[in-house]
This record gives structure tokens, C-alpha cells and sequence, in this order.
């Protein structure tokens, strides 16, 4: 967008000739149904699209990741000390990714399931 700022100051229009080029690009607009728009900011556009895209993924991914370590440690618990309690539960909700990580390594020692989420 700053190039094209800088080109139209240094190039400018002559300002009889501006009132029939913004014209032009209102017609040319209606008619395609969608605003003008030039070089710059279509690959800005494209380039923001592109790192919101890589950005969602990348958050999907881990939130996939993070589903699946706690879906894991809540079957590992359940098998291991039975249904699991409401505070339990909302333990292993709230809990970081570094807890849970520690949590499925820990319940293989575990004695209990207040031992293995530190609850005290």
C-alpha cells in the first residue's frame, strides 16, 4: 500500500483527467461487483490471508494435540482409578499443556488419582 502511495505522489494525475479515472473505477467496480483493488494490496491481501490460514492451523493442530493428551490421560485414569470425580474433571480442563504432559508419565506410578494431580 505505501509503494502504491508513493508512486501515485510521484506520478500523479493530471486533476482534469482525476474525476474521469474515478469514475472509471466506480463503473469498472459496479460492474464486477467487487472494489478496486491494486497489485499492492491484492499480495498484501493474499500474504495476510495466508498467514491467518498458517496461524488457524497451527492452532488447530495444537488444540488437536492437547485433545488428544487429555483424552488419553482421562481413558488412562479412568482405567486405572475408576470413573473419574467432578474435581478431577475440572483439574485436567484447567491444566497447562506442560501438566498434562507431566500427568501422563506420572500415572504410571501413581497411587491415587489426588496423588497423580497434586490435589491436596
Amino acid at each position: 500500500m505505501c509503494l502504491f502511495r508513493i508512486i501515485d505522489w510521484m506520478i500523479p494525475l493530471p486533476r482534469e483527467l482525476e474525476p474521469g479515472f474515478v469514475q472509471a473505477v466506480f463503473a469498472i467496480q459496479e460492474e464486477k461487483k467487487m472494489p478496486y483493488v491494486n497489485t499492492i494490496e491484492r499480495v498484501e491481501r493474499e500474504k495476510a490471508l495466508q498467514q491467518g490460514v498458517e496461524q488457524g492451523m497451527a492452532q488447530g493442530l495444537e488444540r488437536g494435540r492437547r485433545q488428544g493428551v487429555e483424552g488419553t490421560l482421562r481413558k488412562q485414569a479412568t482405567l486405572k482409578f475408576g470413573e473419574l470425580p467432578a474435581w478431577a474433571d475440572e483439574r485436567i480442563a484447567a491444566a497447562t499443556d506442560a501438566q498434562l504432559d507431566d500427568w501422563v508419565v506420572r500415572i504410571l506410578e501413581a497411587d491415587s488419582l489426588e496423588s497423580l494431580l497434586d490435589k491436596h
